[in-house]
């Protein structure tokens, strides 16, 4: 298993959340239809370097960008979804180095540069627990 928390921010990163929450990750190069589509599901898109969300069909197929572990937007969709499934997260700044600190669960990431990278390893770790140990929350 990969370890999460050495991991940089990005792609490599995002993909690893996608899994945890147990989206279905579908490969961009096979056409979806919308009475067959797995929603919701991620499709990664090549061109513009980003994981995108599809959860229904409406016309023109609209997506959320999710690339949580680098954007704030990304990182609010992560910090919903744990909150819908029962977690509680803390965010703040750790007193001597003003970096992030952030706790999802009895998960405890401390002293990351970036908030979005942190928020994302931390609910990585929050899931991984849970499916390890049983509730964490």
């Amino acid at each position: 298993m990969t370890d999460i928390r050495t991991m940089q921010a990005g792609p490599e990163l995002d993909q690893e959340m996608i899994l945890a929450f147990g989206w279905t990750l579908v490969n961009a190069d096979v056409p979806q239809w919308p009475e067959t589509a797995p929603f919701p599901f991620v499709q990664f898109n090549k061109d513009w370097n980003e994981y995108r969300l599809y959860e229904i069909y409406e016309e023109g197929w609209p997506f959320l960008r999710f690339a949580p572990s680098t954007t704030w937007d990304g990182a609010g969709q992560v910090i919903e979804e744990m909150r819908r499934r029962g977690f509680n997260v803390l965010i703040g700044n750790h007193a001597l180095t003003g970096n992030w600190v952030v706790e999802i669960g009895t998960v405890l990431v401390e002293d990351v540069e970036s908030c979005p990278h942190a928020i994302t390893v931390a609910a990585i770790l929050a899931l991984r627990s849970e499916a390890e140990h049983g509730d964490v929350r």
